[in-house]
């Protein structure tokens, strides 16, 4: 949950959509994202994936995949256990959305888009699948609410 969105978030950065309504879809295939600070782990996981990928500029999602890819299910609880910061003006919102789609490429290239990297052997096919969608997903949306 974020506490400074603007009166009729005309960017969606409640995230609704993304934060709920997508993650519940992920719970069926066992590959909800990891999002920044807003989740746990037990640490013998952790240990077994060789931690964070601190070399991403997404490691919280590069550590969703690599969970997935251990065998590991990653869940959404739909409970707001947290509050945080959006960005305050479009700029900062685009910088923001720009990061997420460039360190997502960048983990997709590290990780040869899931095609042969021994990080992601176990993932099933669907979680690949997840994966891949979730790579543009913060950036082309924002232009998307933008323009519409």
């Amino acid at each position: 949950d974020f506490y400074n969105i603007p009166v009729n978030d005309p960017l969606h950065e409640n995230l609704v959509l993304q934060h709920q309504k997508e993650q519940l879809a992920r719970n069926r295939y066992d590959a909800a994202w990891c999002p920044g600070s807003g989740f746990i782990f037990k640490r013998a996981a952790w240990k077994k994936v060789g931690g964070f990928f601190e070399r991403s500029m997404c490691d919280d999602v590069y550590f969703g995949w690599s969970l997935n890819g251990a065998g590991y299910k990653t869940v959404y609880v739909n409970a707001c256990l947290q509050s945080g910061l959006q960005p305050e003006t479009f700029q900062d919102h685009m910088k923001q959305r720009r990061r997420w789609f460039v360190g997502g490429m960048r983990n997709a290239k590290h990780l040869r888009l899931g095609i042969g990297h021994p990080i992601l052997n176990g993932m099933t096919t669907m979680q690949k699948l997840m994966a891949l969608n979730q790579i543009p997903k913060p950036y082309l949306s924002t232009v998307f609410k933008a323009v519409v």
